[in-house]
């Protein structure tokens, strides 16, 4: 799965900060970015690969998209659609607790609900949260916009902020601050840490539920995720070490 990452400037910024702030290599300095993810409903490979939805033996895609029967026809669905390839936020080395949601819905009918959830390794995830819709000056759009903020609660993260903390005073690892490492090796050691704890958000996953009508068409989602981190920075002992690490975040459950 692809997704846009608006980052490169931000990141820049913060290595500069890292490197000028940093005389024993600890700084303070934040990253304000975006993640955008996108599924085109026309397009039957696509649409396969990142989501599945209901009766998908009368629920097809076509080049018009994502729908059933002919405008002819009389007759609605009771319709659900989950994306399965989920969106990954942050970064690499730096998963974030917090995240603002805009998403958009092309459905040319009823507007209906739209749920986000998250999980820190692509596997294990919270429940399903019920995003705002925002509300439209024309009535018979086919757009339908909706919005909603993702927060992991301190108590949820408690334990792993604390871990986080210890592993950040280590001097035996290449970098400190590389919460992927520290993840891995925490895996390693608690193979069911993240089976009923999300203390981070690593990816989200949507899920859209409607009437469908004979006739109409889903086309697409899209959805954009504004997200911060901040705090103390270790620089690595290798510069090198930041190259190829300004993606999102990327640990998979084993």
């Amino acid at each position: 799965m692809k997704t846009h990452f608006i980052l490169k400037n931000a990141l820049m910024s913060f290595i500069a900060a890292v490197l000028l702030l940093s005389a024993p290599g600890l700084a303070l300095a934040t990253i304000e970015s975006a993640t955008s993810f996108r599924i085109d409903l026309t397009q039957a490979k696509e649409a396969a690969a990142k989501a599945k939805w209901s009766e998908p033996d009368r629920v097809a895609v076509t080049s018009d998209g994502l729908g059933w029967g002919a405008g002819e026809e009389v007759g609605s669905r009771d319709f659900w659609l989950q994306t399965t390839a989920p969106m990954a936020i942050g970064l690499s080395w730096r998963p974030p607790i917090y995240a603002s949601l805009r998403a958009m819905v092309h459905h040319p009918g009823t507007v209906g609900q739209l749920y986000a959830r998250y999980g820190a390794d692509g596997k294990h995830w919270t429940t399903w949260q019920l995003l705002d819709e925002v509300k439209q000056a024309k009535k018979d759009t086919a757009d339908h916009e909706f919005s909603g903020v993702l927060r992991v609660p301190y108590r949820e993260s408690a334990r792993y902020q604390e871990l986080r903390m210890k592993y950040a005073r280590r001097e035996d690892v290449p970098w400190s601050s590389d919460e992927e490492a520290l993840v891995e090796e925490l895996v390693r050691r608690e193979p069911k840490f993240f089976d009923e704890s999300a203390p981070f958000i690593g990816y989200i996953q949507f899920l859209y539920e409607a009437d469908l009508h004979s006739g109409q068409r889903i086309t697409g989602l899209e959805v954009n995720a504004r997200w911060s981190l901040g705090g103390k920075h270790q620089a690595p002992k290798d510069e090198n070490a930041y190259k190829g690490r300004d993606v999102p975040w990327r640990f998979k459950a084993p």
